[in-house]
């Protein structure tokens, strides 16, 4: 059984990852220096302070960037990010900020070095999903997209029937359980952008998890162990309110955080909002039941 700090540490660790991805997939995006175009992190907040913490494409180093809550720029960000996912800022200028002040904070990530938020513009909520991809070669197998008949295969045979959906991986975890596992992102139209299916590959064969989502491509997954020692997959993300709603509406909703757990076969919806889908792998994409609100469960099915 994991202690507490082994899972903090392995939850610090898969926010690495991520970080370094997202700077090699951005490019030369500098965070530690006093002014910067743009950067993306994963906001917290600990008392009156809050924080994002992103790996500096220079040094590859994980850098703190802290901001008093309640302060002019503090109350910029937290009007336009969300706790616990990537947060989005332009025109962003920082000055040093005290190493041993920084650890002193009580944040769980412990970065090489501290910075202070000074400014910044354009705060949003933003997405971890950047590496989109047709294909992914696992050790059981091949899971890829048909793009001309709009659905998924697996060892070259689709997993649902034709027009089920333009199928991306999104992310791929080669160590999981017995087997590994992937994200796949079903892309519609403005709508309803992205709904999601975890997808379980073994010796045994493929299980899918029922498909999930608020209709929002603002994602972030990750995958991390309990504090009992339970491998978690999950996803973040906001609700969705289509472009024909209500501006009210879609403000609210860019304002919800939902969260889509998957562990032990089972996909858990937490926090307030929407699920919406229900399809387990025999079933079709389409065949969806109303929408549920609050907490629900519901099991991967349709091993092949």
């Amino acid at each position: 059984m994991l202690s507490l700090q082994t899972h903090r540490v392995r939850l610090v660790f898969h926010r690495l990852a991520w970080f370094l991805a997202s700077a090699l997939v951005a490019g030369p995006v500098v965070a530690s220096p006093a002014s910067s175009a743009e950067f993306s992190a994963i906001l917290e907040t600990q008392g009156p302070y809050s924080a994002l913490f992103r790996v500096s494409p220079e040094s590859g180093d994980l850098v703190g960037h802290v901001f008093r809550t309640d302060s002019m720029v503090g109350r910029r960000i937290m009007e336009g990010c969300l706790v616990g996912m990537p947060c989005v800022l332009d025109s962003v200028r920082t000055r040093a900020f005290d190493s041993a002040a920084g650890f002193g904070l009580g944040f769980s990530d412990q970065p090489a070095g501290w910075r202070e938020i000074t400014a910044a513009e354009g705060a949003r909520v933003g997405s971890a999903i950047e590496d989109y991809r047709s294909e992914v070669v696992t050790r059981y197998g091949v899971v890829a997209a048909d793009q001309e008949n709009l659905t998924l295969l697996w060892r070259g045979k689709p997993l649902w029937p034709a027009g089920s959906g333009s199928f991306s991986v999104v992310r791929h975890v080669s160590s999981w359980g017995q087997g590994e596992l992937l994200l796949v992102q079903n892309t519609g139209g403005s709508a309803c952008p992205a709904l999601y299916r975890w997808i379980e590959v073994s010796q045994r064969g493929v299980r899918a998890s029922p498909e999930f989502g608020t209709c929002s491509d603002l994602a972030y997954p990750f995958v991390e162990e309990s504090p009992q020692g339970q491998p978690r997959a999950v996803v973040r993300m906001v609700e969705h309110v289509g472009p024909l709603g209500a501006e009210a509406l879609r403000r609210k909703a860019g304002r919800t955080r939902v969260e889509f757990v998957f562990s032990g076969g089972q996909l858990t919806q937490s926090g307030p909002g929407t699920a919406r889908g229900d399809a387990p792998l025999d079933a079709h994409p389409s065949h969806r039941h109303s929408p549920a609100t609050g907490s629900t469960t519901r099991s991967a099915s349709g091993l092949r």
